[in-house]
């Protein structure tokens, strides 16, 4: 009996030694998928795959509701990689908790990175909601480039390292639907569901962003991870850091 436990221990083994891990990147807002290639370089030197959405593509062509967006996501990713890893960024991060938290058994696990998990009353919600009908409205109305300085001098990201992508203004429809569709205002609160998830996630946030520091401990306690040297934007600040985590 001991040798063909031990047998098995090795089939097991030596079949996740030969299933390559793949990790599927979720962006930010005003951000895109080329956002995650210092992440993605780290990682391919680890032998670790990855590969990176552009989630303006689910609003080319009509609304899209937070859970109608995780879905998509889900059926998207689980139809190439049969135990794929999520990993989602602000924005990105809180897509992928409708995708993960909707569908647990399509995911080897999840990372979320500087995520909100969802405010906890109307009235925040509202407060939201209109705010984020305004930024849609700047979108659509004023220069991009007043557009992007405006959105780079809030507090919780002015100061932060950031790259410019000149390819993001042709988006500019699809994100201001998203301002609209996808607004906090619009998510419930996770904290419950990520409670009862059942596969490994984490919770990462950068030691210098310190409202989401403490959103992280409300959703993960002592097990969220705070990236030292990094304020919200962990991905473009900390990528080799966040590699590794």
């Amino acid at each position: 009996n001991f040798v063909r436990i031990a047998s098995c221990l090795d089939f097991v083994m030596n079949c996740l030694m030969n299933c390559p891990v793949m990790i599927w990147f979720l962006h930010g807002n005003m951000g895109l998928p080329g956002d995650w290639g210092p992440v993605s370089k780290a990682l391919q030197g680890m032998g670790v795959a990855s590969r990176s959405l552009n989630l303006w593509k689910l609003l080319a062509c009509c609304p899209k509701t937070l859970t109608e967006a995780g879905d998509l996501i889900a059926a998207e990713i689980s139809s190439q990689d049969h135990r794929p890893v999520l990993c989602g960024y602000s924005l990105g991060g809180r897509l992928g908790l409708h995708a993960v938290c909707r569908h647990p058994e399509l995911w080897a696990g999840a990372v979320f990175v500087s995520t909100h998990p969802g405010l906890q009353s109307d009235d925040e919600r509202s407060i939201r909601r209109a705010s984020d009908a305004e930024w849609a409205v700047k979108c659509l109305e004023i220069p991009w480039n007043d557009v992007m300085t405006s959105w780079h001098e809030q507090g919780v990201l002015r100061g932060n390292k950031r790259e410019e992508q000149p390819a993001l203004s042709s988006w500019k429809r699809s994100i201001a639907r998203g301002f609209v569709d996808w607004s906090l205002g619009m998510q419930e609160d996770f904290r419950q569901n990520l409670r009862q998830l059942e596969i490994p996630w984490l919770w990462v946030c950068g030691e210098k962003d310190p409202k989401f520091s403490r959103l992280g401990r409300e959703v993960a306690g002592d097990g969220l991870v705070l990236v030292p040297g990094s304020g919200h934007r962990v991905p473009a600040e900390q990528p080799i850091l966040l590699a590794d985590i």
